[in-house]
């Protein structure tokens, strides 16, 4: 079949702005990932069309310009949909209309978001007496006050609902996503493109792996990230060369590692111990800054399965030593055994760069040590 492109007419069974709307929400999920922490949670259509750990936020995507009034049912729907559900929403300390349209000079909505609750009620009254027919279904949920809901209650979620306007449409929001720093060490834009294809997929394939929420932990997700990056890196970072300069800490330093060494009967190793720690702390944000954001998160991940790995070795010590282990001088024995097999540990991988040098391990094991997390000492 030959299809005449020329005629822009659409059939009436064709979804295409509301698969846009919908592809709009993956899009802002998304978003919240790259921009989130570690822990946070991401769902879509579980608290509003997409929520974190600790806001709810309803899409509105225009494909033109578009105008929120202050009888604009976007708005009023949207506040609805809240009153409704407000229990569930109790939890969000942000309620969130995200939106690509514009708020007009002298509308009610000018300094929203700089409004306390009470005062964002007392402008909604304005309207309430006179609601156009396609506010007023809405208007009539609002404010249907009984035993169980009250002004107090509204007024709790008003000062609590945000309004995001002007915000960017599809496409703009695909280029601005394209650019998060977050991708920065994928330098070919084209692979930039087929890294958020797979992740755009990961998103709308999750109702499949859970048939209960369609939510997941960005932590989780950014683990299959830094995997599809490598897949479009052509090679990994190359290991910096730092020189070996303590600064002049070491002997009289305030540093916690040389404390920690001392108290094992270890002043020997105080003096590399401290080298090792500044040389790495320079490694590192030398690393980071050839890398950006995803090498710096990929060293934390460096730092936390070396944390485990120290953490598991000290209990397997422990559990091998008797009451009579945990005193001087045997005490002291076991903690320096520690110290050197620890020591001894296989070289991790920092996700992203070349094999890294021993030095850089030891550093951030003193690191570990230097921030209290961890002992030397068996106790």
């Amino acid at each position: 079949m030959v299809i005449d492109k020329s005629n822009t007419q659409r059939l009436s069974s064709d979804a295409t702005q509301t698969q846009i709307g919908f592809d709009y929400q993956k899009l802002i999920a998304l978003e919240c990932v790259l921009n989130g922490k570690n822990n946070d949670i991401v769902g879509l259509e579980c608290y509003g069309d997409v929520n974190t750990s600790n806001m709810s936020i309803e899409t509105k995507c225009h494909s033109s310009k578009h105008t929120l009034g202050d009888q604009s049912p976007d708005f009023w729907k949207t506040l609805k949909n809240y009153v409704i559900d407000r229990e569930k929403y109790k939890q969000f300390t942000k309620l969130i209309l995200h939106t690509t349209s514009t708020i007009p000079q002298g509308g009610i909505f000018n300094e929203w978001n700089n409004l306390s609750g009470i005062d964002k009620f007392n402008i909604l009254e304005k309207i309430r007496n006179t609601p156009t027919d396609s506010i007023k279904g809405y208007v009539k949920i609002i404010y249907m006050f009984d035993d169980s809901y009250g002004k107090s209650d509204l007024i709790q979620i008003l000062g609590k609902f945000l309004i995001l306007s002007n915000q960017k449409r599809y496409q703009e929001k695909y280029e601005e996503i394209l650019n998060n720093p977050i991708f920065e060490i994928v330098k070919n834009l084209e692979s930039r493109r087929c890294l958020i294809r797979t992740l755009f997929g990961k998103i709308s394939l999750k109702p499949f792996e859970s048939s209960t929420q369609w939510s997941f932990t960005r932590s989780d997700f950014m683990t299959d990230l830094y995997y599809q990056m490598r897949l479009y890196l052509q090679e990994d970072l190359k290991f910096p060369q730092i020189s070996e300069d303590s600064g002049g800490l070491e002997g009289n330093s305030p540093l916690q590692l040389i404390e920690e060494l001392k108290a094992i009967e270890l002043n020997t190793e105080v003096e590399q111990a401290v080298i090792n720690y500044l040389k790495t702390e320079k490694c590192s944000l030398e690393l980071i800054r050839m890398g950006a954001q995803t090498v710096e998160e990929a060293i934390e991940i460096f730092e936390n399965e070396l944390y485990t790995k120290m953490n598991i070795t000290k209990r397997r010590f422990k559990n091998l030593m008797s009451p009579l282990d945990f005193y001087p001088p045997e005490q002291f024995k076991r903690s320096r055994d520690l110290y050197y097999t620890c020591m001894d540990f296989q070289k991790l991988k920092i996700r992203g760069v070349q094999e890294i040098q021993y030095y850089f391990q030891y550093g951030k094991m003193h690191k570990i040590v230097n921030e209290q997390k961890f002992k030397w000492k068996i106790t």
